[in-house]
């Protein structure tokens, strides 16, 4: 199910995820890239929402530190 910007929503929790070293995330079967900028509390279904700080490496850029 797809998750809507409201507040009247299931939390989805992903505390046990380590994000270290590199990811590929998918949704719906479909390749999908981390936010580059703040997402907002609720977004989403989020209640903690996390995002790429910096954009997304190039592969020419090599390998980046990102947080």
């Amino acid at each position: 199910n797809p998750y809507y910007s409201n507040y009247d929503y299931h939390v989805m929790c992903d505390y046990n995820v380590e994000w270290n070293g590199w990811y590929r995330l998918f949704y719906n079967g479909q390749n999908a890239q981390m936010p580059e900028s703040c997402v907002n509390y609720g977004m989403c279904g989020t209640e903690d929402p996390l995002w790429l700080n910096g954009p997304h490496p190039q592969l020419e850029d090599g390998v980046v530190t990102r947080q």
